[in-house]
């Protein structure tokens, strides 16, 4: 299933959000968080690839079936690329099951002046199985992914109000905040710093390279206000 917007707070509460046997999405709460980091797998790396780092939080829910992904990126991006995610075993598909699920209002060219945040679930039960899953994928193998993957920290989820739709608000009130994309001030480095230091109350979380800690501004508020 995929939602957006508003509508990801509804499905949690009047419970459509997934048919997944032992899953509650009313009563789920946040419990860990990893951020992590990969560059983009390349036959042959320039020098601006190697400075590339792309970066994300893996949640982990009290239910424990599963993990999630979030991340921001270029608007549109997963529609704009036919639903080709790396977080996904199908991504080489045609079409993907993603892609399949995307409601058609969803699917347009993709904007780089324009940011999107996107949660993806990932099967991995843990973060050693999500570590095990990039590492299946990193290397320059034509179906591979990533490119010195690694779990940066890892952190106990600190706010009082951590619940499933507690957490899709947030994100839905850091997009509307700014939609803007900007390759050194607002980027998925950015957006991991902001969300991480939100979710674990602490205010000195900076980007993960140093080149994108020169313009960094926190913006931990953007995440509590929907206007």
């Amino acid at each position: 299933k995929v939602f957006h917007g508003e509508d990801m707070v509804r499905a949690v509460k009047n419970r459509s959000f997934s048919n997944l046997q032992g899953f509650d999405p009313a009563t789920t709460t946040a419990t860990r968080v990893h951020l992590f980091a990969h560059r983009y797998s390349k036959a042959v790396e320039g020098p601006k690839d190697k400075l590339t780092w792309h970066t994300g939080l893996l949640m982990e829910w009290s239910h424990g079936l599963f993990t999630t992904v979030f991340e921001l990126a270029w608007y549109n991006g997963l529609s704009g690329y036919a639903g080709k995610s790396n977080w996904v075993r199908d991504k080489e598909s045609r079409p993907t099951a993603l892609y399949t699920a995307m409601p058609d209002g969803m699917k347009a060219p993709w904007r780089e002046d324009l940011c999107e945040l996107r949660a993806t679930d990932h099967p991995a039960h843990s973060v050693e199985e999500f570590s095990a899953y990039l590492d299946e994928y990193t290397g320059t193998r034509p179906t591979d992914r990533f490119l010195d993957p690694s779990i940066v920290s890892s952190h106990d989820v600190c706010l009082s109000l951590r619940g499933l739709a507690d957490v899709m608000q947030y994100m839905i009130n850091y997009a509307g905040a700014d939609r803007s994309y900007h390759e050194e001030s607002r980027n998925c480095q950015t957006f991991s710093a902001d969300f991480l230091g939100f979710l674990i109350g602490q205010k000195k979380v900076e980007p993960y390279h140093p080149l994108m800690r020169v313009l960094y501004k926190p913006r931990h508020h953007q995440f509590l206000y929907d206007c």
